[in-house]
């Protein structure tokens, strides 16, 4: 329970104070615990911080994995497959997305952090081939990159305090997904 309390306490911390306030003190402030706890479960701030964004995948992963079975329930077209998609998106709160997004940035500074970051990345992706084969996307796997690049980019905007919309971010991912089958002329 105690490391549990850590890793989120991290989160928190992460998000509000940026990788650098992310002190062993600092976290264990937040989670109510002395700060020698951090040491106890903890071999350094990164793998602290590396193991705080391993929860929040597994946590996502599996909130998104529900979302697809249910998908796949309803027998969604692209189109609602993407508008759902995109409200699952824009329903992450933007605390969670700065610590996410600091965590990433810090990542090729700490190598505990960029393996958890590399494989937050391929796990997000499988997740999202997942959906596009659930919608009857062909060739799902070739357009997992950009469907993550389009959904962080918007993510990343909303972190900046930009507005976000669902629509928007529907409207984009239907872009991406519906012309991958489309033929584009390019000039000679």
């Amino acid at each position: 329970m105690r490391r549990e309390q850590l890793l989120r306490a991290a989160l928190v911390v992460v998000g509000r104070e940026g990788y650098s306030g992310a002190t062993q003190r600092a976290i264990a402030a937040e989670a109510a615990v002395p700060p020698a706890s951090t040491h106890y479960f903890f071999d350094s701030i990164d793998h602290l911080i590396s193991e705080a964004a391993k929860l929040y995948l597994s946590e996502r992963i599996a909130f998104y994995n529900e979302a697809i079975d249910q998908v796949t329930v309803d027998h969604l077209s692209v189109e609602q497959g993407c508008r759902r998609a995109a409200q699952l998106v824009c329903a992450v709160p933007v605390e969670s997305r700065r610590a996410q997004f600091e965590i990433y940035l810090n990542a090729g500074r700490h190598p505990d952090v960029a393996a958890a970051v590399a494989q937050a990345i391929i796990e997000i992706e499988r997740v999202i081939v997942r959906l596009l084969t659930a919608l009857g996307v062909e060739q799902p796997d070739r357009r997992a990159a950009s469907v993550l690049a389009i959904t962080e980019g918007f993510a990343l905007r909303s972190v900046a305090g930009l507005p976000t919309s669902v629509e928007e971010v529907g409207d984009a991912l239907i872009a991406v997904v519906a012309i991958g089958d489309e033929q584009i002329d390019t000039p000679d």
